[in-house]
């Protein structure tokens, strides 16, 4: 009989990531989780490397949570590049803080 694997009951760390780039081999996807803003090179703080079976489940898991999230919040909308600050973030940074766009805070 196989013992069931040990899970770390330590809390995650999490990091934000507004850019990303996607690679492969015959054998792996390879993804790079970083910051950008403007043009400014910035170099990747995660890198997530799976074989292409498990990068197909993350595609439709990340499908079916943004079809959850539709669903929830409403269509997602592109804001274009006429939308980049001058930054160059495609979406304003409106701190942790602030109430979302839409709500009786505003």
């Amino acid at each position: 009989m196989t013992p069931a694997p040990q899970v770390d009951p330590a809390p995650r760390k999490g990091a934000y990531a507004n850019y990303v780039e996607v690679g492969f081999t015959a054998f792996e996807i390879v993804i790079d989780f970083g910051q950008r803003y403007g043009m400014r090179e910035t170099p990747c703080h995660t890198r997530i490397v799976m074989s292409p079976i498990y990068a197909q489940a993350l595609l439709e898991t990340l499908r079916g949570s943004l079809a959850q999230y539709v669903a929830a919040f409403g269509p997602l909308r592109d804001p274009g590049p006429a939308a980049a600050d001058e930054r160059g973030s495609p979406v304003p940074d409106s701190g942790y803080g602030d109430a979302p766009p839409g709500s009786d805070e505003e």
